[in-house]
């Protein structure tokens, strides 16, 4: 975990490898029962990762919208958010 800047970074890892990189002033907290997850928030937004997924887990956020990502299941998942709005997954 790296935080660059005012910004809280909380990690729960029973799974895989967790790479975390906080740039500004958002909040990232992660609870890690999957394999490998990589998150990157590069704005002032909020995320809420849970994951239970089997596969690789990358996220990454550079915009100031709040995201909620529940991830589950065998296959890899990527996600890209960039803007304001709210994205909630699945």
């Amino acid at each position: 975990a790296r935080v660059t800047g005012s910004g809280l970074i909380h990690v729960i890892n029973r799974g895989g490898a967790v790479a975390s990189t906080l740039t500004g002033t958002g909040i990232m907290a992660i609870v890690n029962n999957g394999a490998d997850l990589s998150a990157t928030n590069t704005g002032n937004g909020v995320m809420t990762i849970n994951n239970t997924a089997t596969a690789a887990v990358t996220i990454t956020n550079t915009g100031n919208g709040r995201l909620t990502i529940n991830a589950t299941g065998t296959q890899p998942i990527t996600i890209s958010h960039t803007g304001d709005d709210e994205l909630v997954y699945p």
